[in-house]
């Protein structure tokens, strides 16, 4: 399993959430990540939503997937399971079993994948 090769703290202490259909508002916002857009819910929670996971119908926005915006604390030198890729980030599970979104170049992906 790939090891965290630079420590990553969570930068949102409540991410954005969406469900497969919802209904969401895209802003212009720069980001460092491409393939991510800013997004609001129905429930007024924003956050970062992968490009790949919105449908535009007629300039109305849904989500394709549900989507859980939670970020991974991890420490250098922990383990992590990748359990997908978008976009720069892996959705990863530590060994504590808890998941999130780590950043893709925090990661020693020689350590295995």
């Amino acid at each position: 399993m790939p090891k965290v090769a630079k420590s990553y703290s969570a930068a949102y202490t409540n991410p954005i959430s969406i469900r497969s259909g919802e209904r969401l508002f895209l802003f212009e916002k720069e980001s460092e990540w491409p393939g991510w857009v800013w997004c609001r819910a129905a429930d007024g929670k924003e956050g970062w939503v992968p490009i790949s996971y919105i449908c535009n119908n007629n300039e109305e926005y849904a989500a394709v997937y549900d989507y859980d915006a939670k970020e991974l604390s991890a420490g250098e030198g922990e383990t992590v399971e990748i359990l997908r890729e978008e976009s720069g980030w892996v959705w990863c599970r530590s060994s504590q079993g808890i998941e999130g979104w780590l950043p893709l170049e925090c990661l020693d992906l020689s350590s295995g994948r």
